[in-house]
C-alpha cells in the first residue's frame, strides 16, 4: 500500500502499527484492549480462511445482495417473455421462408420491420416503454 508521505509499504506492517497505536493509547482501558486486539484477531483469521477457499461470509449474502440499478429497462415478466418468445419464433420462420425463396407479401415485411422497430424499442428501453399499440402489435404478430 502507498502512503503519501511514506511511500509503499506492506499492508501486514500498517495493521500491526496501528495495533501497537492501538495498545499505547487504550492501555488504561483495559478491556477496550482486548476487545480491539480480539477484532484484529477474527480480521487476521477470516482473511487467512479466505485466503484458502473457505467461504465464510456466504450465508449472508442472502441478506445483502446489491441491486440491479437498470436505466430505462424494466424486467421482464413470465407473461411478456412467452410472448417475446412466439415472437422470436415467428420471426425465424418468416426469415427462414425467406432464405427458402417463399416470397411474402409487402404487409408481411411491413409487419416483420414494425415488429424489428419495437423488438429494438424493448431492447433499449424496456417493455413498459411501448405504447398500447405497439404492445398489440406485438401480441398480434405473436399469434401468427
Amino acid at each position: 500500500m502507498a502512503l503519501f508521505l511514506f511511500g509503499p509499504i506492506r499492508l501486514l506492517y500498517l495493521v500491526l502499527i496501528f495495533l501497537a497505536l492501538d495498545v499505547l493509547f487504550m492501555a488504561g482501558g483495559g478491556t477496550a484492549v482486548g476487545a480491539h486486539l480480539g477484532g484484529a484477531l477474527f480480521g487476521f483469521l477470516y482473511a487467512k480462511a479466505e485466503q484458502r477457499g473457505l467461504d465464510l461470509a456466504g450465508w449472508a449474502r442472502i441478506f445483502f445482495q446489491p441491486r440491479r440499478v437498470r436505466r430505462g429497462r424494466q424486467p421482464v415478466t413470465a407473461e411478456t417473455g412467452r410472448m417475446l418468445r412466439r415472437v422470436g419464433a415467428w420471426m425465424e420462420q418468416r426469415r427462414s421462408a425467406a432464405s427458402e425463396g417463399r416470397s411474402s407479401s409487402a404487409e408481411e415485411r411491413s409487419l416483420e420491420e414494425e415488429v424489428d422497430r419495437i423488438l429494438d424499442k424493448i431492447s433499449a428501453h424496456g417493455y413498459d416503454s411501448l405504447t398500447e399499440e405497439e404492445k398489440r402489435i406485438l401480441y398480434e404478430a405473436s399469434r401468427r
